[in-house]
């Protein structure tokens, strides 16, 4: 699990209320076949509102070129 600092990118619109603002993680586990993948995640600061993924699931594989899972 990663905090990003920048979570305009990954949740599209961040809400911002005084020194506090929605904020976003990486976290990366195996699918059912075994790949690493990574996922992105919005938490918002609004009492009652969910958490949701941002956009697409990543392999290793088109983060980094020729990888191999080892």
């Amino acid at each position: 699990m990663l905090e990003l600092w920048n979570c305009s990118a990954v949740c599209g619109f961040v809400q911002v209320a005084g020194p506090y603002s929605d904020r976003c993680f990486l976290l990366a586990g195996t699918s059912g076949a075994g790949i690493l993948q990574i996922m992105s995640y919005c938490v918002p600061i609004k009492l009652g509102a969910s958490v949701r993924r941002g956009g697409a699931a990543w392999t290793v594989s088109n983060l980094v070129p020729a990888a191999i899972q080892v």
